[in-house]
């Protein structure tokens, strides 16, 4: 169990958050399926099957994709890109009263469920269709806006 101290504003205390704590929401990870919704399947395709131990056969798709020196490959890319895309897609909501699509944290925050909602491994937006780029491989802060479009 983690015992990390966050400052809670307005107030002289800290707050401990641990894994155990009932308010504390794990995101699931994105399918392939929630992620192809933006990115292209050749893209994703792409993201699920390459490894450092098999990049060398990827050297046209990894410069096609922008998959190399600004992104690289690492162990666990594609469950690292499911997670963080999952974090900020996860269960989006309709809101009739707010006339519009919320991600679980948004949702979570409108209906009083909760005071602050984080999404440690989201804000990644500089993926694009079939491109990485900036660190970014998937772009997750695409879906709620997706779902109101």
């Amino acid at each position: 169990m983690s015992e990390k101290m966050v400052p809670i504003q307005g107030e002289n205390q800290k707050k401990r958050v641990d894994e155990a704590d009932s308010n504390t929401h794990r995101a699931k990870p994105a399918t392939k399926r929630e992620m192809t919704q933006f990115h292209s399947d050749e893209y994703i395709d792409f993201l699920s099957r390459i490894t450092p131990n098999n990049m060398n056969s990827f050297i046209k798709e990894q410069h096609k994709y922008n998959v190399g020196d600004d992104c690289p490959v690492f162990d666990g890319l594609f469950d690292y890109c499911s997670i963080s895309a999952g974090g900020s897609m996860d269960s989006p909501i309709h809101n009739a009263d707010l006339e519009c699509f919320l991600t679980e944290g948004a949702a979570r925050l409108s209906r009083d469920k909760c005071d602050i909602a984080i999404n440690w491994a989201g804000g990644l937006h500089h993926a694009k269709k079939s491109e990485a780029s900036g660190f970014c491989y998937v772009n997750g802060a695409l879906k709620p806006l997706l779902a109101v479009s």
